[in-house]
């Protein structure tokens, strides 16, 4: 293989995302617009990233052969003859990696002018140096010379991978839920036509499962039934509701003696009253499946929003809290907030127990990225439903006693 030589890798990773492109656009409407998006974003992005060439330099080995050399490669001041070939030491350098090896013959959009036909196989490249009664150091400075144009290659290939990669779960995102509004825009033309649509009955059960060998990535199953669009929060309006409580819950950190002493229904309470002007039809402890939940946002007559307060008692009750919002959940909720009040000296620990925790519960599915000390952001999926999403965000407010 000419190492980062034979292509562009800028190709490759083009290449990528019409090869994402492409999958999203086939597959069957009602599968995709039922799928858990976050589930869908998951399996997509897994599939799709690309793992950068990273060389395991302290496990680099050398060994040697006798081989014949032609007389050609010999350079100056040889008694050689031209045509002939004559017995010489070969040291062969064996260079571990880790990666997609086809990054290997790519080069990338910064580069050494530089390339050598090198043996490479899924886990290792090799190097030869011809010893020409080389001394020990001449022999040493032929091998840098090879690491360290390999090193800065594989470098700028690294840095281009890296960039690719962190981008692409937006692009995920942009790509899938721009098929599902083309989906959705051509249901509603047929409506507005008045016209009855045809059913369609070829629509497999289940999606099917494409892995690629470096891992296996599960694609999310999702019903062929019909789509049938759900009320739910809009995600501007699930940033004002936790704006709301966020603005509360620091003006509550700001004046703790006066939040002293209360329980978790009056600290509710507080919530309630700031959210109640904000948003209509805000109720505290309504009925909801499966018991009382503290705060539930309903829009025409739809659960849409539903918190939880709490004070923290360790990890295992938060844990318990989150099983008790779940439970009070209807496949039309989609958003949840954890209100988490800690009553201890300091909060760091709280944090920790968190971040610790949460992942496992055996509803969590995905930590977003965005999650930081004090908010949270997570997806869970439904106890009887693992293909309803739901978003929960956890927000704790440190209220310290005397």
């Amino acid at each position: 293989m000419r190492i980062f030589h034979e292509g562009e890798l800028s190709e490759f990773l083009d290449g990528q995302i019409r090869r994402l492109t492409t999958e999203v656009r086939g597959e069957p409407e009602n599968k995709l617009l039922n799928v858990d998006r976050t589930q869908y974003v998951d399996y997509l992005v897994d599939k799709y990233r690309v793992d950068a060439i990273e060389f395991l330099w302290d496990e680099m080995t050398v060994d040697q052969s006798e081989r014949m050399i032609p007389a050609e490669q010999h350079g100056f001041g040889w008694n050689v003859y031209p045509g002939k070939s004559y017995p010489r030491q070969v040291l062969v350098y064996e260079l571990a990696y880790v990666g997609t090896k086809e990054l290997l013959r790519l080069a990338p959009s910064t580069r050494v002018m530089w390339t050598e036909d090198l043996k490479v196989s899924d886990s290792a490249v090799w190097f030869e140096v011809v010893n020409l009664n080389l001394k020990p150091d001449q022999i040493k400075a032929k091998a840098e010379y090879f690491t360290s144009h390999l090193k800065r290659q594989s470098d700028y290939s690294r840095k281009d991978v890296n960039e690719f990669n962190k981008r692409l779960r937006a692009r995920v995102e942009s790509t899938v839920d721009h098929r599902k509004s083309q989906l959705l825009e051509n249901r509603q033309l047929l409506n507005d036509l008045g016209v009855p649509v045809r059913k369609s009955k070829d629509v497999p059960s289940t999606f099917s499962i494409d892995a690629p060998k470096r891992k296996l990535i599960t694609k999310p199953e999702a019903p062929s039934s019909d789509y049938e669009p759900e009320p739910t929060l809009h995600e501007k309006g699930y940033s004002e509701i936790l704006e709301v409580i966020n603005h509360v819950g620091r003006e509550m950190e700001r004046h703790p003696a006066t939040y002293a002493g209360h329980g978790e229904e009056m600290l509710r309470d507080f919530l309630l009253m700031a959210l109640t002007p904000n948003f209509e039809s805000t109720t505290g402890e309504t009925f909801n499946k499966a018991g009382k939940t503290d705060i539930l946002i309903r829009h025409e007559g739809s659960n849409v929003f539903v918190a939880e307060c709490a004070v923290w008692y360790g990890k295992k009750k938060f844990l318990a809290k989150i099983d008790q919002a779940l439970s009070y959940l209807t496949w039309r909720d989609s958003k949840v907030a954890i209100v988490v009040f800690a009553r201890l000296k300091t909060i760091h620990r709280v944090f920790a127990d968190i971040v610790s925790s949460t992942p496992s519960h055996p509803q969590w599915t995905h930590t977003y990225d965005d999650s930081m000390d004090g908010t949270y952001r997570y997806e869970f999926c439904l106890p009887e439903d693992p293909s309803r999403g739901v978003r929960v965000t956890v927000m704790v407010f440190h209220l310290p006693e005397e």
